[in-house]
Formats: C-alpha cells, sequence, structure tokens
C-alpha cells in the first residue's frame, strides 16, 4: 500500500505549527476504553475475592465414617514397581510350589509331590485311566 503526501497547498496551519500530521485517532476514547479495562479487572478481582470468601465461611464437612475413611483398593493389579525383584519372587514361590511335598486333600488322599519325582512316576507307570484316577 502506497501512501501519499499532502501538497504543501493542502496543509493545515495545526499541521504546519505542529510540525508534523497529526495521527487520526484521538487520544481521548484510548483512554476510556483503557479505563474501562483497568475497571474490568478490578470487577473481575472483586467477584472472585467474594467467593473465596464465602467459600472460606461454608461449615467444615462432617467426619468421616469409618467405612468411607478407607483407603479405596483398585481392582486392577498394581504397577510393577521393579520388575527383577518381581520377577524373582515370582519365580521363587513357583519353585518352592514345585520342590515340595504337602497334602493337598487328605481324605481324598491327593498329595502334591516334587515335579522331577511326578515325571519319574509318570513315565514309569503311564497315565491313569479314568478308572484308575481318585
Amino acid at each position: 500500500m502506497k501512501t501519499q503526501r499532502a501538497q504543501p497547498d493542502e496543509v493545515s496551519d495545526r499541521q504546519r505549527t505542529a510540525g508534523y500530521q497529526p495521527t487520526d485517532v484521538p487520544p481521548l476514547p484510548v483512554l476510556y476504553v483503557g479505563l474501562g479495562l483497568f475497571a474490568g479487572v478490578l470487577l473481575v478481582g472483586a467477584i472472585t475475592a467474594g467467593f473465596v470468601f464465602l467459600h472460606a465461611r461454608q461449615p467444615a464437612p462432617p467426619a468421616l465414617e469409618p467405612m468411607e475413611a478407607q483407603p479405596l483398593r483398585s481392582s486392577s493389579p498394581p504397577l510393577q514397581v521393579f520388575e527383577p525383584a518381581d520377577r524373582a519372587a515370582v519365580e521363587a514361590r513357583a519353585d518352592a510350589l514345585l520342590h515340595r511335598r504337602e497334602w493337598v486333600d487328605r481324605p481324598a488322599g491327593r498329595v502334591r509331590i516334587p515335579i522331577d519325582e511326578a515325571m519319574r512316576l509318570l513315565a514309569s507307570q503311564g497315565w491313569p485311566d479314568k478308572e484308575d484316577a481318585p
């Protein structure tokens, strides 16, 4: 966009005495807009302070019942914090379960035996038929 200069005969006396061409925007409306913005900020601050004051005056909530005071427990599994230690613990429990002897159901005659012994018995005696199974 090109701007054009005024010709010397088109310049007013006011422009000649100021030594420059005055702007098109009068300062008074700009001042009013600035004061309006400042008043708006003060109004929003006063409303916010009023809400804070009203909120502070509310009574304290009633004490929690024992059931409400218990922390909530998630149904999802907990996150792993240190995977190698968790894995080692799982493997140790599984290893202990595979290599110990204990009764599973004494009246029915079911017993847990070490895995090596169970494989050896299965290899020597074969898989039991349905009639032979307890």
